[in-house]
């Protein structure tokens, strides 16, 4: 399978090698299976901005709480902590994957 992975964050492109990348998907990705009928997941599109977050699995938008909301955000801002180029505090976030 074809990934494909895009990643900004405070509208900064964040470079990522193998690892980054795959690391970022599978976590992206098991962060989705655990909301209500998300199904296989083909494309996703993951913006968190000033703490809203929203989610559009292949071309439909995901409904978030605002408890999901949360634990999506502390996880991928624990994700992103360590990557070069990431400034915080952390308003935005971009995550385009295409499992192509």
């Amino acid at each position: 399978m074809t990934t494909k992975l895009k990643l900004a964050v405070n509208d900064v492109q964040i470079k990522t090698d193998y690892f980054v990348q795959e690391f970022t998907e599978h976590t992206v990705i098991g962060m989705m299976g655990g909301l209500k009928g998300t199904g296989e997941v083909k494309e996703l599109t993951l913006s968190v901005l000033k703490g809203v977050v929203k989610i559009v699995i292949n071309e439909r938008p995901v409904p978030v709480n605002e408890f999901a909301s949360r634990i999506i955000i502390s996880t991928l801002e624990g994700l992103l902590k360590p990557l070069k180029d990431v400034t915080f505090p952390i308003n935005k976030i971009e995550i385009y994957v295409n499992r192509g």
